[in-house]
């Protein structure tokens, strides 16, 4: 996820949300509108938020250079 402040009061958020690749295109869309509701939820500023589903792909869960989380426990 990035965030950029794109005036006083307005920022930016932009996000790849790792998705099942079993879920149909209605639940993907649940999905990310679930998540652009959570991250509104908590900004206090006005906010545009772009979210891309991805597909999950567990290789990339500890690549930090990506933006990805890593996996529970590991330290670099």
């Amino acid at each position: 996820m990035r965030t950029l402040h794109v005036g006083p009061d307005e920022i930016l958020v932009a996000a790849k949300v790792a998705v099942s690749g079993e879920l149909s295109t209605s639940e993907t869309i649940s999905v990310i509108n679930h998540a652009e509701t959570a991250i509104r939820a908590v900004m206090a500023k006005k906010c545009l938020v772009y979210l891309e589903p991805d597909i999950f792909r567990p290789e990339l869960v500890d690549m930090p250079e990506l933006g990805q989380p890593q996996a529970p426990g590991h330290h670099s």
